[in-house]
């Protein structure tokens, strides 16, 4: 009950993030598959398989979003010596020893393994075990929010008979419907929902260029702001591993797929350069 209760979201900013994910993603779904393909695809073949397609990418936001809120990075699932060793850092609000790449956070108030930052819309840190799923879960969620602009667009082009800056603005800024002209037949919900998948898209796609860029270089969030490069591999592939395990190239099928870590969070190879000094 103690683990569960630390998971759950306490400060504001945590509730309305996990919240969106909660509320936002299965509604925007049922839009889709309820009124816009519908209409965007009169056919039953095409129509199936769009709804095919969609339905296996939200699956895939779904269940790397559900794993990334159970599995656990902090310091709390592994053994940690009492006495220091070389590389570890003395923690005074854990009162422990932690490992290297671990860092306090005072959000989660533990030390998480290779923290790579605090994750609102988890209310949780992400670290050495979720990683993957979180790197996912961003991944599939730029193309969900892709794949419903694409589709949003060309239904509202559809119904609008020619397609002006006023129709521009309110694609992305849906109150404006309330005061400047736009066709009857776009409703100020397609909209919303429009807009938030603009919106939505664009903050993913930094967030997963973010991620990319770090990944490839083999650094944590912290790591990259001090230009810390101790544990580049030397290689995409290899720091493609450390984050998303030993078959990393069949994690893109799901949370399902078992990929092993290297180790347990608590040691970590130098680079080739530090190896030969």
């Amino acid at each position: 009950m103690k683990s569960l209760w630390r998971r759950l979201p306490k400060s504001i900013a945590e509730r309305v993030a996990t919240g969106f994910v909660f509320v936002a993603v299965p509604i925007i779904y049922l839009f889709e598959i309820v009124h816009i393909f519908p209409t965007v695809h009169p056919d039953p073949a095409p129509r199936l398989v769009h709804s095919i397609v969609f339905t296996l990418v939200v699956g895939q936001v779904v269940a790397n979003y559900l794993k990334l809120l159970v599995e656990d990075s902090t310091v709390r699932r592994v053994v940690l010596p009492s006495v220091g060793k070389p590389g570890w850092l003395f923690c005074p609000f854990c009162q422990i020893n932690a490992p290297p790449r671990a860092t306090h956070c005072h959000m989660c108030s533990t030390c998480v393994l290779r923290r790579d930052h605090h994750c609102y819309f988890s209310a949780s840190c992400v670290g050495f075990y979720n990683h993957r799923y979180f790197f996912l879960f961003v991944f599939y969620m730029v193309l969900g929010c892709f794949y419903c602009i694409v589709q949003n667009t060309e239904y509202i082009l559809d119904l609008v008979d020619h397609v002006t800056i006023t129709t521009i603005i309110c694609m992305l800024f849906p109150l404006f419907t309330f005061v400047l002209p736009v066709d009857s037949h776009v409703t100020t919900l397609t909209l919303f929902f429009y807009s938030v998948c603009v919106i939505s898209f664009l903050m993913t796609l930094i967030l997963l260029g973010y991620q990319l860029v770090q990944i490839v270089r083999g650094q944590t969030g912290r790591e990259y702001n001090t230009s810390n490069f101790d544990y580049d591999r030397k290689s995409i592939a290899k720091n493609l591993r450390q984050i998303l395990g030993k078959y990393w190239y069949w994690t893109w099928l799901g949370p399902w797929v078992r990929s092993p870590l290297d180790g347990d969070g608590t040691d970590f190879s130098a680079n080739e350069d530090e190896k030969q000094i």
